[in-house]
């Protein structure tokens, strides 16, 4: 399946094929028997279901960039008090690592039990004893992100922010950084747009905007290559 990945080293996004998971397999086996029963065909050997995938998804707060996520968290005013590592919860503390494993609870996989919890305790009793195990570390560890991201993640987000002067050198929002936190777009491009409305050149920051956040317009659509070929041809004209 497709999955988008983010690389923080070399700050670039990629949509990458990668193999479903264990949970994905069960869940697509549970799908194609709903309404009648039959048999569920995967093209891959039992060997790679049971020894290469993973049991669950990679959740998707450590496959995307986290800059949008930092300035969420600076502009809200129960957080103004507290360090962004600690809103956030990375790995190494105790109780994050606790929520994790509380998080990553999906379909059983094998006989092994969820948490110390055996399947034989029946879904419902299962169910009330994993909300209170939950609710308990949810009270120890307040406003910690279920599976929280990497550290070096985080570190590299804010690098970026104070690259782009969204966050000054003590990590406190700037007046960029405020006005860039509404925008619902990555924070170089929510910049360009920015200062393409101070210095009076809206038109020409939007068309660059639009250009940088969508996919590349050169590739042809499938079933559409004469058309699109068309469609450059003319562009080609204009411009000559």
């Amino acid at each position: 399946m497709k999955e988008k990945h983010f690389d923080p080293n070399r700050n670039m996004e990629s949509l990458e094929t990668v193999w479903v998971t264990r949970a994905n397999a069960l869940q697509r086996k549970g799908r194609a028997g709903r309404v009648m029963p039959g048999v569920c065909i995967h093209l891959y050997t039992s060997h790679r279901f049971h020894h290469h995938m993973l049991p669950q998804p990679i959740p998707e707060i450590n496959r995307i960039p986290l800059e949008k996520l930092i300035l969420n968290i600076k502009i809200l005013p129960a957080f103004y008090d507290r360090e962004l590592m600690d809103i956030i919860g990375v790995p190494g503390n105790e109780e994050a690592d606790r929520l994790a494993r509380l998080g990553s609870i999906g379909y059983p996989i094998g006989p092994e039990p969820i948490l110390g919890v055996p399947y034989s305790m029946g879904v419902s009793t299962m169910k009330e004893t994993l909300n209170k195990e939950f609710e308990k570390s949810w009270q120890e560890a307040p406003g910690s992100l279920i599976e929280p991201p990497s550290e070096e993640n985080v570190v590299t987000a804010i690098k970026r922010l104070e690259n782009v002067g969204a966050l000054d050198k003590d990590d406190n929002l700037t007046a960029l950084g405020h006005h860039l936190a509404p925008l619902p777009v990555d924070v170089r491009i929510g910049k360009l747009m920015l200062y393409g409305a101070i210095f009076g050149c809206v038109d020409a920051a939007l068309t660059m905007a639009a250009c940088l956040s969508y996919k590349n317009p050169f590739v042809s659509p499938f079933g559409k290559r004469e058309e699109a070929n068309r469609k450059k041809e003319i562009i080609r004209v204009r411009v000559q």
